[in-house]
């Protein structure tokens, strides 16, 4: 199991916290920008 977690050494994480609800439209306009390299985007938004 040692060597299986060395596969994974290249995955990195960001995590971000809205003080406010945000932008739908805009939202999503960035999301469209994001590369195909993201394997994952997660959580719960509030939107205006």
């Amino acid at each position: 199991m040692e060597g299986a977690c060395h596969l994974y050494t290249h995955i990195k994480t960001y995590v971000h916290t809205f003080l406010h609800p945000i932008d739908e439209q805009l939202f999503e306009n960035f999301l469209r920008t994001m590369p195909d390299t993201i394997y994952r985007i997660k959580g719960y938004i509030s939107f205006k």
